[in-house]
């Protein structure tokens, strides 16, 4: 994964803490298929990254914390967290690692432009 995908003009990175209904790929493809709606037929890439990836493997820690929104997204907004973004090439690398290793973070689905599709 490349580093870029960390890179956000936002002061945070937001993600959807994964319950159990999106441990399934039943619900990871429900998931994917609304946040395709949302942004006009665009599958989004689907990554994870652990707790213990985001607080011991990083320095400084990019601690995740619950930040519902359910005004913009009623379906998902319950399970919205952030954490602060990444301003450093460096942590951005580590992240794009972190997602690239088995235990600490994986590709969950892949991204699909619906111009190819």
């Amino acid at each position: 994964m490349f580093w870029r995908a960390f890179k956000e003009k936002e002061p945070t990175l937001s993600f959807t803490f994964q319950d159990e209904v999106l441990r399934t790929p039943a619900g990871l493809g429900a998931y994917q298929a609304h946040f395709s709606k949302l942004i006009g037929g665009t599958r989004p890439g689907i990554v994870w990254l652990s707790y213990e990836g985001l607080t011991t493997r990083l320095s400084p820690q990019l601690v995740p914390r619950h930040a519902p929104d359910t005004e913009s997204d009623p379906v998902y907004g319950h399970l919205h967290c952030v954490t602060d973004a990444p301003h450093e090439k460096a942590q951005m690398e580590l992240l794009a690692k972190l997602v690239n290793d088995g235990q600490f973070g994986g590709v969950l689905r892949e991204f699909v432009n619906k111009e190819t599709a």
